[in-house]
């Protein structure tokens, strides 16, 4: 019994390490690259019990961060248990893949019963996006439509919640990032002073808000939206201020054009040192 018991040990072993753990490297705009130059990488590892961990990272230009894990569990023909944490999100994704020939696969992600994604993909774990993936509001209504070639975004419409049309052919990753002319510190003045305006004490206030909005590829600013937030109150406080900052920009470029970019805006408060941060590129919410 004990010599079937490590023959039975031994078979599991090889089973397991039957898929080898493997590291993919992704650059601007999602272009599949080598790991000499990449700004994003997954790894993944395959571990016993049929649990496969992908782990998501950010380069920064001096080290990788680490922005998201995922645990996979096959929970039936073609469907995956997804659990998930991120920066500033958590929670547990059901995916469907169905065979559509010529080595991709058409997906469908789930969340608490309503469809969150759709599209197509050339590998299962992780995706690699070839052709349509679209993206909805917790209402049914779409909320992004973009078009990918072996990866690399090529096109995209996107919509409010309501239903409005927005800007097409917003980037999340470009060769040169977008440049405020007029400062970053003018613009940490502007939101402060919005604060104050509106009576709030800054120094009381500890946590952090993450805003976004498009610089558009002429150079303003729209379709400012708050992706974290503290409370109503002073959400709206800097939703407002960003949207009434005046300045010039220098718009994204990709592939020496100018284009329309996803610019994120985080806000950091706590008791000791109230201050704004502003990144240029760091956990942007990205498609890939």
């Amino acid at each position: 019994m004990k010599n079937i018991f490590i023959v039975f040990l031994i078979l599991i072993s090889l089973a397991v390490n039957a898929q080898k753990d493997t590291t993919y490297f992704f650059g601007v705009n999602g272009k599949i690259v080598s790991g000499d130059k990449y700004e994003q990488k997954k790894e993944v590892g395959y571990l016993a019990g049929e649990k496969i961990i992908v782990k998501t990272y950010l380069f920064n230009g001096n080290h990788d961060k680490l922005v998201k894990a995922e645990e996979f569990k096959e929970v039936g023909d073609n469907v995956y248990q997804i659990k998930f944490k991120g920066v500033d999100s958590k929670g547990t994704i059901i995916r469907k893949y169905f065979p559509v020939g010529d080595s991709v696969f058409r997906f469908t992600d789930s969340m608490n019963d309503k469809i969150i994604t759709t599209g197509f993909t050339k590998t299962k774990i992780p995706f690699i996006y070839h052709g349509m993936v679209a993206e909805y509001y917790d209402n049914g209504n779409k909320m992004s439509e973009s078009v990918y070639n072996n990866n690399e975004l090529v096109s995209d419409k996107n919509w409010k919640e309501d239903g409005t049309e927005t800007y097409s052919n917003v980037f999340y990753s470009v060769d040169e990032v977008p440049r405020f002319l007029t400062g970053v510190d003018f613009m940490n003045q502007h939101i402060i002073k919005a604060f104050k305006n509106a009576q709030i004490d800054i120094t009381k206030i500890n946590g952090k808000m993450v805003l976004g909005f498009v610089v558009t590829k002429e150079g303003n600013i729209g379709s400012v939206k708050l992706i974290k937030g503290l409370n109503e109150k002073l959400d709206l406080i800097a939703l407002n201020a960003i949207n009434s900052l005046l300045g010039e920009w220098v718009p994204a470029t990709l592939n020496d054009k100018p284009v329309n970019y996803f610019q994120l805006f985080p806000i950091s408060f706590s008791y000791t040192d109230p201050k704004l941060d502003y990144l240029e590129f760091d956990g942007s919410t990205l498609n890939w």
